[in-house]
């Protein structure tokens, strides 16, 4: 079996790959509503072509609806397993690459009130752009896993792994 590519295919990864990247180095909060919304659609889509397709592509369909809902549903709880998952030790590493923690030196004169709140607002920028970097992060390792776990499945699917051989 051998893989090719379309111009539509490379050119929605493309695509993908730019939005992604805008959404990473801004880290607003609209661009991480866009993005886990588009992830989210993208996860029902896939359980719907997953039913729907014949072949090859309901293979893909299948394995990219598995792994992506999957990893979206673990790295997205609260419990304490997200620490400990490469995937977030890789989103922690290039936050801090994106948007590096910046020293706030200390205040001059501590009484003043617009000094403070200027201080005040740097600080809850940062932990907003944190906060909806991981949010954007996670998003995009589900598309890149849910798509590895969708390769992976036509892969087996193609070479009849775990079919039963009728002797002749």
């Amino acid at each position: 079996m051998r893989f090719q590519f379309s111009l539509r295919t490379i050119l929605l990864f493309v695509v993908a790959a730019s939005l992604a990247l805008a959404a990473m180095r801004f880290a607003t909060t609209a661009w991480a509503s866009a993005v886990v919304t588009a992830t989210m659609f993208m996860l029902f889509v896939s359980v719907a072509l997953a039913v729907c397709s014949r072949g090859e592509r309901r293979y893909f369909w299948i394995g990219f609806a598995i792994c992506g809902t999957g990893y979206f549903a673990v790295a997205m709880t609260p419990f304490q397993i997200t620490e400990h998952l490469a995937t977030s030790k890789a989103v922690i590493f290039l936050r801090d690459k994106f948007h590096p923690y910046q020293y706030l030196p200390p205040l001059k004169n501590p009484g003043d009130a617009s000094e403070r709140a200027t201080r005040d607002n740097l600080w809850s920028d940062h932990q907003e752009r944190v906060a909806n970097f991981r949010w954007i992060g996670e998003s995009i390792w589900t598309w890149i896993l849910g798509a590895i776990g969708g390769v992976l499945v036509r892969l087996i699917a193609g070479r009849g792994v775990g079919e039963s051989h009728k002797p002749s």
